[in-house]
């Protein structure tokens, strides 16, 4: 990478670990493990959720490799992570079903001046993510031209 880049910018490239970069509006890349994800809505209650790995060009085997494990460890059925997760997806979907509610709170660490056409960096817990993908998604269901 030295040789086709140079140093300064092999070790920009290098030192950029984004673990999860999403692209609106279904996309998820992890850079660092070469991984994509592509989650595809099916119907109200079922969602389909492919994951892929990039083997890189020129690339040590143990790259590809560890990109395997990760992938396997993190993202399979048989998850050692992704368990809960799914739990939780499910109770929400079950949820959503019911009566109690006609709307979601997704209001944590909500401030006036939000603004969902920028690129914005806040703390873990705020819910800003959803609210701005959200908006983008109404805005373009109203045919809105986004620039």
């Amino acid at each position: 990478m030295v040789e086709s880049y140079g140093e300064t910018r092999a070790r920009q490239i290098l030192d950029d670990t984004r673990h999860n970069t999403v692209y609106f509006p279904n996309l998820m890349v992890k850079g660092p493990i070469q991984t994509l994800r592509i989650i595809r809505p099916v119907s109200a209650s079922e969602t389909l959720v492919e994951s892929w790995i990039l083997e890189l060009v020129g690339a040590p085997q143990q790259m590809l490799e560890r990109t395997v494990q990760y992938n396997n460890l993190i993202n399979s059925p048989c998850s050692m992570v992704a368990h809960d997760d799914v739990e939780m997806y499910e109770r929400a979907t079950e949820g959503l079903q019911s009566q109690g509610s006609e709307w979601v709170n997704i209001a944590r660490l909500y401030q006036a001046d939000e603004q969902w056409n920028r690129t914005t960096v806040t703390s873990g817990t705020s819910e800003i993510a959803m609210r701005n993908f959200y908006a983008m998604w109404q805005h373009m269901l109203e045919g809105k031209h986004v620039s």
